[in-house]
């Protein structure tokens, strides 16, 4: 295998395996499968659209407005939502996967399946 190749596969290794561009994450995103008892404060167990802008900002009913970064691992993609409100700051991280049609998926709570899910 030439260097070309090498350099390639090298590459690929270190942005996650993944498919996803920064482009394929701006969208809206509707929360599904919310409706358990709920035990983690910083999830919504409500109905939500979170809209993810190509600027890297983002709005929500239940996040409020403020900004986000794409951190990219070996083994997972993540978002990482950056938020102040009138008590100070918060960020908030999840996971992000592929769901069944290859689009992005943010993920809440994987034991019950909620998520946010990539509408447009």
């Amino acid at each position: 295998m030439d260097c070309y190749l090498w350099s390639m596969l090298f590459f690929y290794v270190l942005t996650g395996c993944s498919d996803f561009s920064n482009n394929k994450f701006v969208g809206r995103y509707i929360n599904v499968n919310y409706d358990y008892d709920p035990f983690l404060a910083e999830i919504p167990y409500v109905a939500d659209t979170l809209l993810l802008r190509s600027d890297f900002t983002f709005q929500s009913k239940y996040f409020g407005q403020g900004s986000y970064e794409i951190n990219r691992s070996i083994s997972e993609t993540k978002i990482v939502l950056h938020c102040e409100y009138e008590m100070g700051a918060f960020s908030f991280q999840a996971t992000i996967e592929s769901d069944e049609r290859g689009s992005p998926k943010i993920v809440l709570f994987r034991e019950e399946n909620h998520y946010y899910k990539k509408i447009e």
